[in-house]
């Protein structure tokens, strides 16, 4: 909950579109952590659902 209070708007949008075009890596990352915040989600690194 703390991260997706404290989650810069900056990284929601596209303000860093052009920075991470070629970084498709970073783009996904990113990508899959405001699906997660908005989801209500959390998932750890091996897929494992965490408790809310």
């Amino acid at each position: 909950e703390a991260l997706r209070q404290c989650l810069p708007d900056q990284l929601k949008d596209t303000t860093f579109a052009q920075v991470l075009k070629d970084d498709s890596t970073t783009k996904r990352w990113l990508a899959q952590l405001v699906k997660n915040l908005q989801e209500g989600q959390v998932t750890d690194p091996r897929g494992i659902p965490l408790p809310p």
